[in-house]
């Protein structure tokens, strides 16, 4: 399924929703010995869910890998939630 939001009206929505939209703990583990998180603002419009995704990694290591593995984490919850959720990963 395609998006059917401009970039535009993603921002703009994000700007009118108090404090940036709902804030969400997505992911808390520890990664090949590093402590990995990932958080999401979360803005609906229309019905569909766009999660703004920011990832923390703690410690020098290399952050690229550590971020594709929350990704792939993410996606694969994102997958198992319920099959009608319209749920854009956004800013990844």
């Amino acid at each position: 399924m395609s998006n059917p939001h401009t970039y535009e009206q993603i921002e703009e929505a994000i700007n009118k929703t108090p404090k940036g939209g709902k804030y969400r703990l997505l992911l808390q583990r520890t990664i090949d010995g590093h402590k990995c998180r990932a958080y999401a603002r979360i803005v609906t419009l229309d019905g569909t869910e766009y999660w703004n995704i920011e990832y923390r990694v703690l410690g020098l290591c290399d952050v690229h890998s550590r971020v594709i593995k929350m990704f792939d984490i993410i996606s694969e919850k994102i997958d198992k939630m319920k099959e009608n959720a319209h749920i854009v990963l956004w800013r990844y």
